[in-house]
């Protein structure tokens, strides 16, 4: 795999979900992405590396056994 494939976009909101009590410095970015854990849109500029796999995320792709809604 690719390492983009690691990289995820991650809202403010969920950034700060998943670190409770760490401060983040968003960079504001000048395009829309979409976080890769709640489908919002972010401008936040923010990244983290996780496993494509990770059924946490929501941009990981579909297994055969599941189904596309």
């Amino acid at each position: 795999m690719s390492t983009g494939e690691w990289n995820h976009a991650i809202c403010i909101d969920c950034w700060n979900k998943q670190h409770p009590g760490a401060s983040v410095q968003a960079v504001l970015s000048m395009h829309r992405e979409i976080c890769c854990f709640c489908a919002a849109d972010t401008y936040a500029g923010i990244y983290v590396r996780r496993d494509p796999m990770d059924p946490e995320l929501m941009c990981r792709p579909k297994q055969k056994s599941e189904k596309v809604q």
